[in-house]
């Protein structure tokens, strides 16, 4: 998220031209049970951070055994909820996430 929000000030501050990265964060059920990520996920849609792409590996496993055994949240009602804009697709198709890479306008979360 650090790398996101330094994005968006620099992008404020010296135009499209100069400055417009994307972030990407690859994570697992394992770092969502952090409680670190509720306020991370919380800032970047306050925040807006459309630049800030997060693919999420919903395998229902973690380190320690299945999700089940300590987490029942809803994650994609839960990004929802801060603002992001999700899309789902099946991690074993390569092709869909080119396919579904949508870029949304800057402000637009």
């Amino acid at each position: 998220m650090g790398f996101a929000l330094a994005e968006r000030i620099l992008n404020a501050k010296f135009g499209d031209d100069l400055c417009k990265h994307w972030t990407y964060v690859f994570m697992g059920d394992g770092c969502l049970m952090e409680c670190i990520s509720e306020e991370v996920l919380s800032m970047a849609g306050h925040y807006k951070l459309g630049h800030l792409i997060a693919f999420w590996d919903n395998n229902s496993i973690t380190i320690d055994g299945a999700t089940s055994l300590a987490v029942s949240d809803n994650e994609v009602e839960r990004f929802r909820a801060y603002g992001w804009h999700v899309q789902e697709i099946d991690g074993h198709d390569t092709d869909a996430i080119p396919r579904r890479h949508y870029r949304r306008p800057r402000g637009d979360g």
